[in-house]
């Protein structure tokens, strides 16, 4: 199975680290694409990876554009995007992606837990499952509670996925456009993302739920040791998210200029 795995990273070292030890442990893929978004220290590299340091910081969509273009070069036709305030088991992105492309989706998304980090607009997620998390020392193991009056096991389609970790096609991105960079350092860039591609695709059946794989979120851990008041940049964004509903129009200048490589089925 081929698949890039890529963390973007700004400060918080301590949580992305954690996140780094999971990569490392992570079955699936040997391709990884790290991305310091001008942190105030350098992150260290870690062996055997792509690393990119940003001289100032481009927020969370050009992460992703970037990494499509790193995926292009690589001939990898799936990505998964980890935020560097997660942590996962060493399955969760092998399962994710082999969830999506079985179900033929173009993104796919775990079940979160955190605090007000439940999938997209599911209202089952955040009531469904939670995580218990142990072994801190090395990777973080995930043990899932299930709600047996619910029947969450099976992945499923919904509306929109949160960014926090997510399987992404890659030719998806080419045909349906980049990620929104007017969106910042983050908050509904994936949002918007996916309700312009539901628009332009025409169905719906494209963002995966898997509720069998589960990783932690430390909802806000990379905005909380930076200069951006997380309130006032997910305010901004909720306008902007909710003006270009309206204004379709605007969605056109996020096309992809090159034609779909023909190794890319």
């Amino acid at each position: 199975m081929t698949f890039g795995m890529v963390l973007p990273v700004h400060n918080a070292f301590d949580k992305a680290l954690e996140a780094r030890r999971c990569i490392s442990k992570s079955h699936g893929s040997s391709d990884i694409l790290v991305i310091d978004d001008a942190s105030r220290e350098e992150f260290p590299p870690l062996r055997n990876t792509y690393h990119v340091r940003n001289n100032s910081a481009r927020g969370y969509a050009h992460h992703i554009n970037t990494a499509v273009l790193w995926a292009l070069d690589l001939r990898l036709d799936t990505l998964v995007i980890i935020n560097s305030d997660t942590v996962f088991t060493p399955t969760a992105c092998e399962n994710l992606v082999s969830a999506m492309k079985g179900y033929e989706a173009i993104m796919a998304g775990p079940a979160l837990s955190a605090a007000g980090s439940g999938q997209g607009s599911d209202p089952e997620v955040t009531s469904a499952s939670r995580l218990e998390l142990s072994n801190v020392e090395s990777y973080r193991t995930a043990q899932v509670y299930i709600n047996k009056g619910e029947t969450i096991y099976q992945s499923r389609f919904i509306n929109s996925l949160n960014g926090a970790f997510f399987a992404l096609d890659v030719k998806a991105v080419l045909k349906f456009g980049f990620f929104d960079e007017r969106f910042g350092r983050g908050s509904f860039e994936e949002h918007e993302w996916s309700t312009r591609v539901r628009e332009m695709a025409g169905r719906e059946n494209l963002f995966l739920y898997v509720p069998t794989v589960c990783v932690y979120h430390y909802k806000n851990a990379s905005f909380e040791d930076s200069d951006v008041d997380s309130e006032k940049q997910w305010t901004r964004n909720k306008e902007l998210f909710n003006h270009k509903k309206i204004a379709k129009h605007d969605w056109a200048q996020l096309s992809y200029p090159r034609e779909i490589p023909e190794w890319i089925e």
